[in-house]
């Protein structure tokens, strides 16, 4: 789940991270969207031509068909007052991957 998962997180959180957190701002930076919608197409076709399916792959599917409406959905989903309160962090990224990857130490 979360080599799957953590393709469109890796995006997001980036773009928060690149803005210091201020997503209204990160909102307004279409070159930056329309780049994470582009690295999320890429890392599913990382992992698909890796053997793994993604599920849902509607997902996929909206990502590679519908990249304009996808590009105002994340442009409407940063100006939400409640993103806020969202983690946005690369800590999250950090629990995906130690939630897949056992600690050798």
């Amino acid at each position: 789940m979360a080599k799957k998962h953590i393709v469109p997180i890796v995006a997001l959180n980036s773009i928060s991270y690149l803005y210091d957190g201020n997503l209204k701002k990160a909102s307004k930076d279409k070159k930056l969207l329309k780049q994470a919608i582009s690295v999320m197409d890429e890392g599913f076709q990382v992992l698909e031509k890796l053997g793994y399916t993604i599920t849902p792959a509607d997902q996929v599917k909206l990502i590679r068909k519908h990249r304009q409406g996808v590009y105002y959905g994340l442009k409407i989903y940063h100006k939400l007052p409640f993103m806020k309160l969202v983690d946005g962090s690369f800590s999250e990224i950090a629990a995906l991957m130690v939630e897949k990857e056992p600690s050798t130490r």
